[in-house]
């Protein structure tokens, strides 16, 4: 990440109040993407909780 949580959440804050249980999505920069092949191994996961795990056929 480029930022940390706590930067966004100030940023974020500087224009709206921000709620329990409020989402802020991010997106990713440009260069931190890639393509994605047949035969990979994707994997998810939040604060080691693995959330999603396939490949790509």
């Amino acid at each position: 990440m480029i930022y940390s949580f706590a930067e966004i959440i100030a940023y974020v804050s500087t224009f709206m109040t921000l709620n329990e249980g409020d989402l802020i999505f991010t997106g990713t920069p440009a260069s931190g993407t890639g393509l994605i092949y047949k035969g990979d191994h994707l994997q998810a996961s939040i604060e080691g909780e693995l959330l999603l795990d396939f490949k790509m056929i």
